[in-house]
């Protein structure tokens, strides 16, 4: 896992190693066993209104109480584009 927000604070590296290491390995190989995951990350694609859905036609207050009861209505009270918030 590689995490760009790491600061090396220690450590040193040897230029001749690593670089014969790395000629050894195709591209592929590292594809296979390296991941990044970057820290600015999205759950869902669409807007908010789209994922509750998932292509049903419900109106916007059944949805709004849905939201109360699990206690995420403030999530779309407090932005700027409401359900329609991606």
């Amino acid at each position: 896992m590689i995490d760009h927000n790491l600061l090396v604070t220690s450590g040193y590296l040897v230029p001749g190693v690593f670089h014969s290491f790395l000629l050894n390995y195709k591209a592929d190989y590292f594809q296979k066993i390296i991941v990044y995951l970057s820290q600015d990350f999205q759950i869902f694609d669409g807007t908010i209104r789209e994922n509750i859905l998932f292509d049903r036609n419900v109106p916007d207050d059944e949805i709004m109480m849905a939201l109360e009861k699990e206690n995420l209505s403030c999530l779309v009270r407090d932005s700027a584009r409401g359900l329609l918030w991606n």
